[in-house]
């Protein structure tokens, strides 16, 4: 514990330093408009160079977490989710949005060592423990989405995947980890056999794959396959101009 912010003693002080004060702005600790402490406090505090304090500054300012002004100090900026062109929804809240009746179904969970493809796509080595949750998102009945989503369980410390029995995993996530930056692909497929069971199609059947990993500043904390039946999802985004400078 150093003063208010907790050190996780992982990786370089820098890093834990953004971390640290990510952690107390993601969980609203610190709001928007909080100023920070100066550099020569913040090397008091973590018996940091100035070097290590600034650059920790400078990746929260680059991740549009803080502001920093050349005589005003840093603050916390607006929160990350408020300029988000695409946000992350609790599928639950979609579904009912819609009119329909939700029901969800785990289809298997398990823990174990990363696959070299996983281990890729969530920056940890092959071999690294992640959770590995199946699941089925249903509309009156109608199954119209297929979660497949591996966690990485060193982002997500003491994660007890009996809560997926009942809780989905998107909503669960979306209330208990904070994130600050995700990544999205998006991919036209035809179901497989696998995926012709699970969401009740033909084999061969168009559907859209939407591939998204999200992460805690230089953590990824999860990634998940979302896959729909071609005919029954519409993706949808906002877009705002860059500035001019």
């Amino acid at each position: 514990m150093y003063g208010r912010f907790n050190l996780d003693g992982d990786g370089p002080l820098y890093a834990q330093i953004t971390r640290a004060l990510a952690h107390d702005i993601e969980s609203g600790r610190l709001e928007p408009g909080d100023k920070l402490p100066s550099e020569q406090d913040f090397t008091v505090l973590f018996q940091a160079s100035r070097m290590t304090v600034n650059r920790a500054l400078r990746r929260l300012a680059d991740d549009g977490m803080v502001t920093r002004k050349r005589r005003g100090g840093t603050v916390v900026a607006a929160r990350v989710r408020d300029h988000a062109v695409l946000d992350i929804h609790d599928i639950q809240d979609d579904i009912t949005a819609s009119g329909a009746t939700y029901h969800y179904e785990l289809i298997f969970t398990a823990v174990g060592p990363a696959n070299s493809r996983i281990a890729a796509m969530l920056s940890i080595s092959a071999g690294d423990p992640v959770a590995h949750i199946r699941c089925r998102h249903f509309g009156d009945g109608e199954p119209i989405l297929l979660e497949d989503r591996h966690i990485n369980l060193a982002t997500v410390l003491n994660l007890d995947v009996a809560i997926f029995d009942k809780t989905p995993p998107n909503t669960w996530l979306i209330g208990h980890v904070p994130w600050s930056r995700a990544s999205l692909s998006v991919t036209a497929i035809s179901a497989d056999h696998q995926i012709s069971q699970d969401l009740s199609v033909p084999m061969g059947a168009p559907c859209l794959r939407v591939d998204r990993t999200t992460w805690q500043i230089d953590q990824a904390v999860t990634c998940v396959a979302l896959i729909y039946p071609g005919d029954k999802h519409r993706l949808n985004a906002q877009f705002s101009p860059s500035p001019v400078l």
